[in-house]
């Protein structure tokens, strides 16, 4: 369940982006809660917990960059979308680690995009766990530690910021257990997280550990699942 907190004083505002979230959500099949806070005091005063909100911030009393602030003074990881007329704002909103800025009226395609974004600071959040069996004993590792995780022979290496974790398995079943968190395919023998990718060359991977071959058979799909993971385009 992913919660949604939409913060607009103003009403035609208000059901309209609550329209287009809703629209997202059942596009994209997120089971989600979404409730509208009228203002930031009303939304502070709650102490709700919220995965993304939806900020404006011309609003009365507290404004939306002021509650921004104030938020991240004890939560460092809901992630942020405001949702203004006020474009000269946008700068200042990086001093609160917003993940997008939207302006009025709210345009579906960037709506869309901005929270593609969203989505993969809470997936991050939640940090799913894989646990592998190496020859001593079982570990359970947090795959937003994992870079890269490349399969030599019968032999799977987990390449983390910790170290290297080895255990035996496919590339097969490797991908049925990653290809949902973030991990694409780079060549006959590698997959990595997208998370850590730095630039992509003709043939080439830049992460920040590593260099690492991008075939030809594999460029497309994966230069496709990277603009769709950054949020940058967004595919139907």
């Amino acid at each position: 369940m992913v919660r949604f907190a939409v913060i607009e004083d103003t009403e035609a505002d208000a059901r309209l982006v609550l329209s287009l979230v809703r629209r997202y959500t059942e596009e994209k099949g997120i089971e989600a809660e979404t409730k509208r806070f009228p203002s930031a005091l009303k939304f502070l005063d709650s102490k709700e917990k919220f995965d993304i909100i939806l900020l404006d911030i011309m609003m009365p009393g507290v404004n939306g960059m002021e509650m921004a602030e104030e938020l991240r003074t004890f939560d460092s990881h809901t992630a942020i979308i405001f949702v203004t007329t006020m474009e000269q704002y946008a700068i200042a909103g990086y001093g609160v680690e917003a993940c997008d800025f939207l302006l009025k009226p709210v345009a579906y395609e960037r709506l869309s995009c901005a929270m593609d974004k969203a989505m993969q600071i809470v997936r991050r959040k939640t940090a799913p766990v894989i646990t592998i069996r190496t020859h001593a004993k079982l570990i359970s590792l947090e795959l937003e530690s994992v870079s890269y995780v490349e399969v030599i022979g019968h032999t799977i290496r987990f390449h983390t910021r910790q170290g290297e974790v080895e255990t035996k398995g496919t590339l097969k079943e490797l991908i049925e257990k990653l290809e949902d968190y973030g991990f694409s395919r780079a060549n006959n023998y590698a997959l990595v997280n997208l998370a850590y990718v730095r630039s992509i060359d003709s043939d080439t991977v830049l992460l920040k550990d590593a260099e690492l071959e991008l075939s030809r058979r594999r460029k497309s799909s994966f230069i496709e699942d990277y603009l769709k993971y950054t949020g940058d385009l967004r595919y139907d």
